[in-house]
């Protein structure tokens, strides 16, 4: 059974972790950019590794997902990452 002051304090951490993440990486926007360049240029053709996950990071770590950067570079990597006629797998 889930105790509902250790969800308020986890839930209070995860906050907090955010905001100071959110600071962080509006410092850092090239920082970010080149990070998720780089993920997606190691990262095998999947939609998991290469979509899923850092569309799920950013819908995390940003208040609004599809104007970060995470998102801005899958968007600008996705005509190399996922070329038409190559067999993308799903994992």
């Amino acid at each position: 059974m889930q105790h509902p002051l250790l969800l308020g304090v986890l839930s209070c951490m995860l906050l907090q972790f955010k905001h100071a993440y959110v600071q962080l990486a509006h410092c850092f926007l090239p920082a970010v950019s080149l990070l998720t360049a780089f993920w997606e240029a190691i990262t095998p053709v999947s939609i998991l590794w290469g979509a899923i996950l850092p569309l799920f990071l950013a819908w995390i770590l940003y208040d609004r997902p599809f104007l970060s950067p995470i998102v801005v570079t899958l968007i600008l990597m996705a005509p190399f990452k996922f070329p038409p006629g190559y067999n993308v797998r799903l994992i």
